[in-house]
């Protein structure tokens, strides 16, 4: 092979390592720390929401063109944005009337609300961000045609020994109250995160 066609080859291919593997993502990179569970909420089996909400954060930050790293200890967070928080309140509960024989109303509620930090990097900045939001489902139930598939849903995961069928995050939790609130708060979350970070484009 000549040295003109190696010149070329060469050039070629670190452009294609700047295109493909070496870009800087578009928002740049944050570190996300695992979120605190401050609710009164039990965590247990699936539903170990300190855990989930973090992953639903992370995605939500990646949709946005961030990159997202885990917390490995301080070594890893010079020169990145760190984000820490914590979940101050999460529920999901029911109410019953009884409306006439064979007809009642069911009302299904769900809760969340999420406070983050956001630590600046260089400059040291520093400020909060907080998102709440609560859905509920009113239901009239009635003994034919019997429950359709939102209210088995939320039958399941307000009730503490069924809950577990319902996996977070699957396309059915996304379905059930939960699911919504869930949505809603890591998306308005992200959302301020980036107006943020790009109201600091030097920092």
């Amino acid at each position: 092979m000549s040295r003109n066609k190696l010149i070329v080859l060469l050039f070629l291919a670190l452009l294609c390592r700047s295109a493909f593997g070496q870009a800087e993502p578009a928002q740049g990179t944050v570190i996300l720390k695992k979120l605190m569970n401050f609710s009164k909420f039990s965590e247990s089996g699936d539903w170990q929401i300190s855990a989930e909400l973090t992953k639903d954060l992370k995605r939500a930050l990646l949709s946005r063109g961030f990159a997202v790293s885990d917390y490995e200890g301080e070594h890893n967070i010079a020169g990145k944005l760190v984000i820490e928080g914590k979940v101050t309140d999460f529920g999901v509960d029911q109410q019953e009337y009884d409306s006439m024989p064979l007809l009642n109303y069911k009302i299904y509620k769900a809760r969340l609300k999420v406070e983050l930090s956001l630590l600046g990097p260089a400059t040291g900045w520093a400020t909060e961000v907080r998102s709440e939001y609560e859905e509920s489902s009113k239901k009239l139930r009635s003994f034919l045609p019997g429950p359709d598939e939102s209210e088995l849903l939320n039958d399941e995961i307000v009730d503490f020994e069924t809950r577990g069928q319902v996996k977070w995050g699957t396309p059915e939790f996304r379905k059930s109250v939960a699911g919504i609130v869930d949505e809603k708060v890591v998306n308005d979350l992200s959302a301020q995160i980036y107006t943020i970070v790009k109201s600091r484009p030097n920092k």
